[in-house]
């Protein structure tokens, strides 16, 4: 999975009302990735920059997500 579809598979396995933003699907693809590379390109501006990243406790990595099972792709 790359750019958009990626994250529509990962709205999928968010609870509500994340998961309603699924239906993005209908939107074409070029103008999904479009906005995918404009959000991208302006991530820091938009959602700040850490000097290091963060290491999850184990509480919270429990939340990540390892694999996606081959019927979500």
């Amino acid at each position: 999975l790359q750019a958009s579809d990626a994250v529509i598979a990962m709205l999928r396995r968010l609870p509500r009302p994340w998961r309603w933003l699924t239906m993005l699907r209908v939107v074409p693809r070029p103008l999904r990735d479009a906005a995918y590379r404009m959000v991208a390109r302006n991530r820091y501006r938009l959602l700040g920059r850490r000097e290091a990243c963060m290491v999850p406790p184990s509480h919270v990595r429990a939340r990540f997500i390892d694999d996606i099972p081959p019927d979500e792709l």
